[in-house]
């Protein structure tokens, strides 16, 4: 019963190059993404965020701003007003957003 317990609060598992990291039921309450870009790059919309690079190194690029390097370690504020931004590299990233359905953040 406690492992069943336990297995609810986990978020599903990473696949792609974009995962969420809660479970549906913390929508509400929490919104964050695995990013993982690999060869490719991830795009997201204008919006707060807070980036904490978990591996590697890559490169955020905004549409507001300077281009600026990423790596294992940092922790970076990306304010509204940067516009759209791109993640490029071979990174791990979480981003942390807005709850879902908030009026920041509309997209699950």
């Amino acid at each position: 019963m406690l492992f069943r317990s336990l297995a609810a609060l986990r978020g599903p598992a990473p696949s792609g190059p974009v995962s969420g990291v809660f479970p549906a039921a913390a929508d509400t309450f929490f919104a964050a993404e695995r990013i993982r870009p690999g060869q490719g790059v991830v795009s997201a919309g204008p919006g707060f965020a807070v980036l904490v690079v978990l591996a590697g190194g890559g490169l955020l690029c905004s549409e507001q701003a300077d281009d600026l390097p990423l790596s294992h370690g940092m922790t970076v504020l990306v304010p509204h007003g940067a516009g759209g931004t791109r993640i490029v590299g071979d990174c791990e990233v979480i981003r942390c957003i807005p709850p879902y359905g908030s009026h920041s953040n509309t997209a699950p």
